[in-house]
């Protein structure tokens, strides 16, 4: 849809996200992974050893490896993609984007909008895993 408005526009439109989406994902996740984690030792008194005995520990486990596999996939994947695509676009800055770094750009797009989608899917698992567990 980016490209209906121009390569100008789609560039530093790209430029500007890329720069700040990036590094804001990255320090929410571990600050949110951090806190579900003393959260989870608070509530059980930091004897790891009885969170498989219930069904709440059970459910929070599953979110604990659907939050541990989307970090790894947005540390693994999506930053270094976003890294590479923001190097790209900085090159081409004081002109347009040659056909070989356009070719790359909507290769990078199209990875990490793969990606993401896994990633949507596994944030999803995580939150609806923990909403069972409070449920239960």
């Amino acid at each position: 849809k980016l490209h209906k408005l121009g390569p100008d526009i789609e560039r530093s439109l790209l430029r500007s996200l890329m720069s700040v989406a990036s590094p804001a994902g990255a320090v929410s996740f571990i600050a949110l992974f951090i806190t579900g984690v003393w959260m989870t030792l608070i509530m059980k008194g930091g004897d790891i050893g009885s969170i498989f005995t219930t069904g709440w520990g059970i459910w929070i486990f599953i979110g604990f490896v659907a939050s541990l596999i989307a970090a790894i996939l947005g540390f693994g994947v999506l930053l270094p993609k976003g890294l590479r695509m923001e190097k790209i676009l900085k090159a081409s800055d004081n002109g347009e984007l040659s056909k070989e770094a356009s070719v790359q750009v909507d290769g990078i797009i199209s990875r990490v909008m793969s990606v993401e989608k896994i990633n949507f899917f596994l944030v999803m698992v995580a939150i609806l895993s923990m909403m069972i567990a409070r449920i239960i």
